[in-house]
């Protein structure tokens, strides 16, 4: 298969990166969020898994990921305490 015939079209690309963003949705959740019916979020799907060559989300979501096809989610930043750390004895005045 050649590059050019493996490339995602605008809606594929955009329901992978949904699927890379919400990993946990469902099809339905998926197609409420594209305003589109679960036959086409289906239908969009296939065709990347076989533009792509792979046979689920998963692999979908990486092989576009390496294509530079879709961007990765943004990594979440979970925000560190800082403040110094005290003994577990608590000191009763």
């Amino acid at each position: 298969m050649s590059k050019e015939s493996s490339l995602l079209t605008a809606r594929q690309q955009e329901v992978l990166s949904l699927c890379a963003a919400y990993p946990n949705n469902t099809t339905a959740h998926l197609a409420n969020i594209m305003n589109v019916s679960n036959s086409t979020v289906r239908n969009l799907l296939s065709s990347a898994y076989l533009k792509l060559d792979v046979n689920n989300r998963a692999a979908a979501i990486a092989a576009a990921q390496q294509q530079g096809l879709i961007t990765p989610p943004p990594a979440i930043h979970l925000k560190q305490d800082t403040r110094p750390r005290q003994s577990g004895l608590l000191r009763r005045g």
